[in-house]
């Protein structure tokens, strides 16, 4: 995969709650073996509702959730945050990259559905 390529997917520069949400979304998803939203609740001891709250983007994901990221599974404060992806060990690029296509084509069936939808 190209470097603009890897620059666009991982909204790199974009710290707004939406990127920063996109972002740990890929990051569960490609945690090997996959963790379901539950699952990482769990993990950190909150309710489900909390959880998905930092995923959908309502408020960012504390401090202690970041270095939780970091420390269990190599993801960077610098990723996370503000997108930038070079830290990254080459295996953890590889399956957060390809979470982050699937997440952006299922965005793109979601578009298209409901453009059939209302036509």
């Amino acid at each position: 995969m190209e470097h603009d390529e890897k620059q666009r997917l991982a909204r790199t520069g974009d710290v707004s709650k939406e990127a920063v949400s996109y972002r740990l979304r890929a990051a569960r998803e490609a945690i090997r073996p996959r963790r379901s939203q539950k699952a990482m609740a769990e993990e950190f001891g909150v309710a489900i509702s909390t959880y998905a709250s930092w995923e959908i983007g309502d408020v960012f994901p504390s401090v202690e959730v970041i270095r939780h990221f970091r420390r269990e599974y190599e993801y960077t404060f610098d990723f996370i945050i503000y997108g930038d992806w070079l830290r990254l060990p080459g295996d953890v690029q590889e399956r957060v990259f390809d979470a982050m296509r699937a997440l952006e084509a299922k965005a793109d069936r979601g578009s298209a559905s409901q453009t059939v939808s209302r036509g």
